[in-house]
């Protein structure tokens, strides 16, 4: 779908978004002891014994952005299994200090233990974050997986639950009508909170067919996002740099509602107390234009990628899979210039540019893929926060 534009892009949020797997524990057979240096207590969840009965195990970090984005996601788990006879159980390999500062910080509904000796860790041979692994009550490896990937239809047949009707408690979870997006029948959600867990650069979005979670985003960053437009056309207030936890959920699914993303990006920029307002100028811009079509094709034609993804380095972008926009947001981006489409971009890309200097960028984007930047006057959308 257009709508939410996530798709798999999500494996490049951060350095720590990889696909978490492991080697040599296998599901069906005995899963290893959990084993911690220190037990954090945490006022959202206390403390079980873990012999005898079902466990779900988290392996995360507090700087991961796709660990911290899953906690809703693990918490509404938590609470629809509660009168169950199961411990969530999460683990980092971070000290006790920096465990117990997060969780004063976020709801976070699991027993959280430090393992910096990296025992457990080791043992269950994580190599990316976040990732779960469910245990039953005779210690064998059921599942493991991305914890997003985790619902409660798995967690039931995972205890057993299908013939137990009263077995679960039955959490109402029905979203409220939010009038600002304009929609008459559908229900919502929408919670905005201030990130204040202190993880830097690291931060993360994800959706699934009823969700969209964002974590330690600005406001400018999220705007972006959600409107498909670089960030050099977001024009926020220099006070504008605080970082927000986003949660937006659907009843009945992102794709039943249309132009989502304009109505969300005004409804989340009002909750903060801004109006979004949006004006075409005809400002200066580099439009791209062809000079060499074996040079367009071979290099920047990307025919093998189905996902899209990009990564920086020091002094370059680099990106495949892409689309005429993430094209276009990434020059502007780098540059603070505008760019415009003098193409007719309409397929899938691959383009690696320096970032540090505009006269290299040129001669790269000519000797390399064939595209000329010709300076001239176009039409371009901004988008402007106004204090309210």
């Amino acid at each position: 779908m257009n709508q939410i534009r996530l798709l798999v892009s999500i494996l490049f949020l951060t350095l720590f978004s990889s696909v978490a797997f492991c080697q040599g524990i296998e599901v069906n057979q005995p899963a290893p002891p959990i084993q911690v240096n220190n037990w954090v207590e945490n006022p959202d969840y206390s403390h079980h014994e873990l012999e005898n009965k079902p466990v779900i195990l988290k392996f995360w970090f507090t700087k991961c952005g796709p660990c911290v984005y899953s906690i809703p996601h693990m918490n509404d788990l938590v609470e629809k299994f509660q009168t169950e006879d199961v411990a969530f159980v999460s683990v980092s390999f971070e000290k006790t200090e920096t465990i117990r500062s997060f969780l004063r910080e976020k709801e976070f509904k699991a027993m959280a233990g430090s393992d910096t000796s990296q025992t457990t860790i080791s043992a269950y041979e994580v190599r990316g974050y976040p990732m779960v692994f469910l245990i039953d009550k005779e210690g064998i490896l059921r599942w493991n997986g991305n914890p997003m990937s985790l619902n409660e239809s798995m967690v039931s047949q995972f205890l057993d639950l299908s013939g137990k009707e009263s077995g679960i408690k039955q959490i109402e979870s029905e979203t409220s009508k939010i009038n600002e997006l304009g929609f008459k029948n559908p229900s919502f959600s929408l919670e905005i909170d201030e990130n204040t867990t202190q993880m830097g650069i690291a931060s993360g979005r994800h959706s699934t067919a009823k969700e969209l979670t964002i974590a330690n985003y600005s406001l400018k960053k999220t705007l972006s996002y959600l409107l498909d437009k670089s960030e050099y056309r977001i024009k926020v207030p220099d006070s504008a740099t605080t970082k927000y936890d986003i949660r937006f959920q659907v009843k009945q699914g992102l794709d039943s509602l249309s132009n989502l993303e304009e109505r969300l990006a005004s409804v989340i920029a009002n909750r903060l107390n801004y109006r979004l307002a949006t004006e075409t100028r005809n400002e200066m811009t580099y439009q791209l234009k062809i000079t060499d079509d074996s040079l367009f094709s071979s290099n920047f034609v990307d025919k093998e990628s189905s996902y899209t993804g990009s990564s920086s380095k020091k002094e370059s972008w680099q990106g495949q899979g892409l689309t005429k926009n993430d094209v276009i947001d990434a020059l502007e981006n780098s540059y603070n210039f505008y760019f415009s489409d003098g193409i007719g971009l309409t397929g899938k890309y691959k383009m690696e540019i320096p970032t540090n200097n505009f006269d290299k960028l040129k001669e790269h984007l000519l000797n390399y893929y064939g595209i000329q930047l010709l300076k001239t006057k176009d039409e371009v959308e901004v988008y402007t926060l106004i204090p309210e």
